[in-house]
């Protein structure tokens, strides 16, 4: 049923209802099909073309103008030493060639070539350690070349997934039941992450050093008829680390998601810096989230269920001046999840139930940042604190391994990467943004 709004001969509005166009529905669906086949296809041709790519990095083609000549060339010269020995007309049926002399000099560079191309080598030789030393590099080459093979098919797999995921994300997964520890949770993006999934049906943990405001996050989660327990922890104390991690198992039960949000920033130049000052922002960053994964990341491990969820920054990604201790913690917060994502998927035991999420923000009003410097603010703007953790706990449900905010850094990070070092740094004195000392 539609309707439209119209004036009758008096002048007044009469609201007039209709049947909606039942062919113009059946054409909006099936455009909307038509469009998700398009961009199916449009993935798979993609993939073909990164695995064609892939293979002719590997292996050039010849130039079109000489090939023929070169093996010409080639094929005489092998058939001119291996005369007595290996009959013409095989040749011409059979891609076998035996080779003598083949256990070293020009015998195994011509046995390692015509092996290249695709033909089967006989090496014959009267020293049986070179000939079968020719042998094994033979059977290397063919072996490698086979590798890249399956390796030009998986990374064609991996980049065909990513399309479809760029255009067709996964379904948010159910965090209803999962116990939620969530650092400096008594304000900014921690309290919002912790209203997020209050209401989603997750058991909030809070964590804060200040008790009034983690109390005050506690009771907004709450409010909103969710389920949160507070606190009080200093994350650099290890030793208080350990102790809080033993009360929530006796109290609440085993964290099966950890959100390693806490964090400081001291701006300014980095001869201004004091060592206690650089020493509490790494304690603060770094040394924290080590920590608290090594004291919840056991029971993860036996359960084959867990997600882990570190707060780095684009100031892990690039440089930024006035930020320099803080850039450190922040590329090794990168540099952690990523360890640790290897160290679980090559351990021989399943641990493919255990998701990492980095996330990367710009600059998020959490008062963290005292003097942002914007110069275009419909490019790179202040986010809030709200719009932040709706991204971060949207990532988590989708279990995505890295996010940027916003999302279109991650992808302007990754082609500036592949670019000359003075490209990305262009790029950054045209956006002219950061923050100033204070």
């Amino acid at each position: 049923m539609g309707f439209n709004v119209s004036l009758d001969a008096s002048g007044k509005k009469r609201l007039m209802f209709f049947e909606t166009d039942e062919q113009g529905i059946a054409m909006k669906v099936y455009q909307g099909v038509m469009l998700a086949v398009e961009i199916f296809v449009l993935a798979i041709k993609m993939n073909i073309t990164w695995t064609l790519a892939i293979i002719q990095f590997f292996f050039p083609p010849e130039p079109k103008n000489v090939q023929g000549e070169i093996i010409l060339v080639c094929i005489i010269i092998i058939i001119i030493i291996t005369s007595l020995y290996v009959p013409t007309e095989g040749l011409v049926a059979y891609p076998k060639l035996g080779i003598t002399g083949a256990g070293h000099g020009m015998g195994r560079e011509m046995a390692l070539r015509f092996s290249k191309l695709g033909g089967v080598v006989v090496c014959v030789d009267i020293n049986p350690a070179g000939n079968k030393e020719t042998v094994d590099m033979v059977y290397q080459g063919v072996m490698v070349a086979v590798e890249i093979f399956i390796l030009a098919i998986k990374m064609n797999i991996t980049w065909t997934l990513a399309i479809i995921q760029f255009f067709f994300p996964p379904e948010p997964k159910n965090v209803q039941g999962e116990i939620i520890l969530i650092t400096g949770a008594g304000h900014g993006m921690g309290r919002e992450m912790a209203l997020r999934f209050g209401k989603l049906g997750g058991v909030v943990v809070c964590v804060d050093i200040n008790p009034a405001g983690n109390k005050e996050t506690v009771d907004m989660v709450k409010g909103q008829e969710g389920k949160a327990h507070a606190y009080q922890c200093d994350v650099t104390d290890r030793n208080a680390i350990n102790e809080l991690a033993d009360k929530i198992r006796r109290e609440i039960g085993d964290v099966t998601m950890l959100v390693n949000n806490a964090g400081i920033m001291p701006c300014k130049p980095l001869l201004q810096t004091s060592d206690t000052e650089i020493r509490t922002v790494f304690e603060v960053n770094v040394l924290a989230q080590l920590w608290l994964i090594q004291a919840f990341l056991p029971h993860m491990m036996e359960t084959n269920h867990g997600h882990i969820v570190a707060m780095s920054s684009m100031a892990g990604v690039v440089g930024l001046r006035n930020l320099v201790p803080y850039c450190g913690t922040k590329y090794a917060v990168r540099g952690l999840m990523e360890a640790l994502h290897e160290e679980l998927r090559e351990d021989k035991r399943d641990f493919s139930g255990i998701k990492l999420t980095t996330v990367c923000p710009y600059i998020v009003d959490t008062g963290l940042c005292k003097n942002p410097k914007i110069k275009y603010p419909s490019l790179m703007k202040i986010l809030s604190p709200q719009e932040a953790a709706d991204s971060i706990v949207d990532a988590v449900r989708r279990n995505y391994h890295e996010i940027t905010i916003p999302s279109s850094l991650y992808y302007i990070n990754q082609i500036c990467r592949t670019m000359p070092r003075a490209v990305p740094l262009h790029l950054k004195d045209f956006l002219d943004s950061g923050l100033e000392a204070h």
